[in-house]
Protein backbone atom coordinates (compact mmCIF):
# COMPACT_ATOMS: atom_id res chain seq x y z
CA UNK A 1 0.00 0.00 0.00
CA UNK A 2 1.27 3.45 -0.85
CA UNK A 3 -0.58 5.75 1.51
CA UNK A 4 -0.01 9.47 1.09
CA UNK A 5 -2.10 10.43 4.11
CA UNK A 6 -3.09 8.72 7.35
CA UNK A 7 -5.92 10.14 9.43
CA UNK A 8 -5.84 9.12 13.09
CA UNK A 9 -8.58 9.32 15.67
CA UNK A 10 -7.31 10.38 19.11
CA UNK A 11 -9.49 8.99 21.90
CA UNK A 12 -9.10 5.22 22.41
CA UNK A 13 -6.97 5.02 19.28
CA UNK A 14 -3.79 6.71 20.51
CA UNK A 15 -4.48 6.59 24.24
CA UNK A 16 -6.80 4.77 26.65
CA UNK A 17 -9.69 6.98 27.81
CA UNK A 18 -10.97 4.47 30.38
CA UNK A 19 -9.10 6.27 33.19
CA UNK A 20 -11.39 9.31 33.30
CA UNK A 21 -12.30 11.35 36.33
CA UNK A 22 -15.91 11.04 35.18
CA UNK A 23 -17.67 10.19 31.89
CA UNK A 24 -16.60 13.40 30.16
CA UNK A 25 -13.58 14.66 32.10
CA UNK A 26 -10.12 13.38 31.17
CA UNK A 27 -7.67 12.55 33.93
CA UNK A 28 -4.77 14.54 32.48
CA UNK A 29 -2.41 13.49 35.30
CA UNK A 30 -2.85 9.81 34.39
CA UNK A 31 -3.00 10.23 30.60
CA UNK A 32 -0.54 8.01 28.70
CA UNK A 33 -0.10 6.98 25.08
CA UNK A 34 -0.89 3.39 24.23
CA UNK A 35 2.17 1.14 23.74
CA UNK A 36 4.35 1.94 20.70
CA UNK A 37 2.23 4.93 19.59
CA UNK A 38 5.06 7.46 19.62
CA UNK A 39 7.44 5.09 17.82
CA UNK A 40 4.79 4.27 15.20
CA UNK A 41 4.01 7.93 14.58
CA UNK A 42 7.71 8.76 14.31
CA UNK A 43 8.25 5.89 11.84
CA UNK A 44 5.42 6.84 9.48
CA UNK A 45 6.85 9.31 6.98
CA UNK A 46 3.66 10.26 5.11
CA UNK A 47 1.32 13.12 5.99
CA UNK A 48 -0.48 12.49 9.29
CA UNK A 49 -3.62 14.17 10.58
CA UNK A 50 -5.42 13.86 13.91
CA UNK A 51 -9.17 14.14 13.38
CA UNK A 52 -10.85 14.17 16.76
CA UNK A 53 -14.20 15.09 18.19
CA UNK A 54 -14.83 17.04 21.38
CA UNK A 55 -14.30 20.31 23.14
CA UNK A 56 -11.55 22.25 21.35
CA UNK A 57 -9.65 23.27 24.51
CA UNK A 58 -9.85 19.80 26.07
CA UNK A 59 -8.79 17.98 22.89
CA UNK A 60 -5.83 20.38 22.48
CA UNK A 61 -4.85 19.85 26.12
CA UNK A 62 -4.94 16.06 25.57
CA UNK A 63 -2.67 16.38 22.53
CA UNK A 64 -0.21 18.57 24.43
CA UNK A 65 -0.32 16.37 27.56
CA UNK A 66 0.47 13.33 25.40
CA UNK A 67 3.31 15.28 23.71
CA UNK A 68 2.33 14.34 20.15
CA UNK A 69 1.44 17.66 18.51
CA UNK A 70 4.75 17.83 16.63
CA UNK A 71 4.19 14.33 15.17
CA UNK A 72 1.24 15.50 13.04
CA UNK A 73 1.03 17.72 9.99
CA UNK A 74 -2.46 18.88 10.88
CA UNK A 75 -4.87 18.68 13.81
CA UNK A 76 -8.59 18.96 13.15
CA UNK A 77 -11.07 19.11 16.03
CA UNK A 78 -14.79 18.88 15.34
CA UNK A 79 -17.60 19.40 17.83
CA UNK A 80 -19.59 16.26 16.98
CA UNK A 81 -18.77 12.94 15.33
CA UNK A 82 -20.98 13.62 12.30
CA UNK A 83 -18.80 16.64 11.48
CA UNK A 84 -16.04 14.19 10.52
CA UNK A 85 -18.06 13.40 7.36
CA UNK A 86 -17.47 16.83 5.83
CA UNK A 87 -13.77 16.66 6.70
CA UNK A 88 -13.50 13.26 4.98
CA UNK A 89 -15.38 14.63 1.95
CA UNK A 90 -12.95 17.57 1.70
CA UNK A 91 -9.95 15.23 1.95
CA UNK A 92 -11.51 12.93 -0.65
CA UNK A 93 -11.73 15.85 -3.08
CA UNK A 94 -7.99 16.48 -2.61
CA UNK A 95 -6.92 12.90 -3.43
CA UNK A 96 -7.73 11.45 -6.86
CA UNK A 97 -7.09 7.92 -5.57
CA UNK A 98 -8.97 7.32 -2.30
CA UNK A 99 -6.82 4.22 -1.67
CA UNK A 100 -3.94 6.62 -0.94
CA UNK A 101 -5.74 7.66 2.25
CA UNK A 102 -5.94 5.48 5.36
CA UNK A 103 -8.21 6.13 8.33
CA UNK A 104 -7.20 4.62 11.68
CA UNK A 105 -9.73 4.53 14.49
CA UNK A 106 -11.49 2.49 17.16
CA UNK A 107 -15.11 3.05 16.11
CA UNK A 108 -16.86 1.11 13.38
CA UNK A 109 -19.77 3.55 13.45
CA UNK A 110 -17.63 6.67 12.97
CA UNK A 111 -14.08 6.46 11.56
CA UNK A 112 -14.56 3.15 9.74
CA UNK A 113 -18.02 4.02 8.38
CA UNK A 114 -17.10 7.53 7.20
CA UNK A 115 -13.78 6.40 5.76
CA UNK A 116 -15.36 3.52 3.85
CA UNK A 117 -18.04 5.83 2.47
CA UNK A 118 -15.25 7.86 0.82
CA UNK A 119 -13.47 4.75 -0.49
CA UNK A 120 -10.51 5.20 1.87
CA UNK A 121 -8.61 2.29 3.34
CA UNK A 122 -9.77 1.83 6.91
CA UNK A 123 -8.03 0.25 9.88
CA UNK A 124 -9.82 -0.69 13.07
CA UNK A 125 -7.71 -0.73 16.23
CA UNK A 126 -8.92 -2.42 19.42
CA UNK A 127 -10.45 0.42 21.39
CA UNK A 128 -11.99 0.28 24.82
CA UNK A 129 -15.43 1.84 25.07
CA UNK A 130 -16.61 0.78 21.58
CA UNK A 131 -14.68 -2.46 21.13
CA UNK A 132 -17.80 -4.63 21.17
CA UNK A 133 -19.67 -2.77 18.43
CA UNK A 134 -20.73 -5.12 15.66
CA UNK A 135 -20.97 -3.96 12.05
CA UNK A 136 -24.44 -2.73 11.06
CA UNK A 137 -23.62 -2.98 7.36
CA UNK A 138 -20.71 -3.21 4.92
CA UNK A 139 -19.59 0.37 5.68
CA UNK A 140 -18.68 -0.67 9.22
CA UNK A 141 -16.34 -3.47 8.11
CA UNK A 142 -12.74 -2.19 8.01
CA UNK A 143 -10.26 -2.88 5.25
CA UNK A 144 -7.85 -3.99 7.99
CA UNK A 145 -8.25 -4.95 11.62
CA UNK A 146 -5.15 -4.87 13.83
CA UNK A 147 -4.37 -5.99 17.36
CA UNK A 148 -2.21 -2.94 18.13
CA UNK A 149 -1.30 0.32 16.46
CA UNK A 150 2.20 -0.99 15.67
CA UNK A 151 0.60 -3.54 13.32
CA UNK A 152 -0.24 -0.78 10.83
CA UNK A 153 3.46 -0.47 9.98
CA UNK A 154 3.16 -3.84 8.22
CA UNK A 155 0.31 -2.44 6.11
CA UNK A 156 2.23 0.56 4.77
Amino acid sequence: MNAELIIFDLDDTLYDTSNRINESTPNFAEMRLLPDVKEVLETIKVKKIILTQGNNAIQNQKIDTLGIRNLFDEIIIVSKSEDKISVFEKISAEYSDPKRVMVVGDRRDVEIRYGNQQGFLTTLVPGFKYKNLVPKDCFEIPTFEVKSLSDILGLL
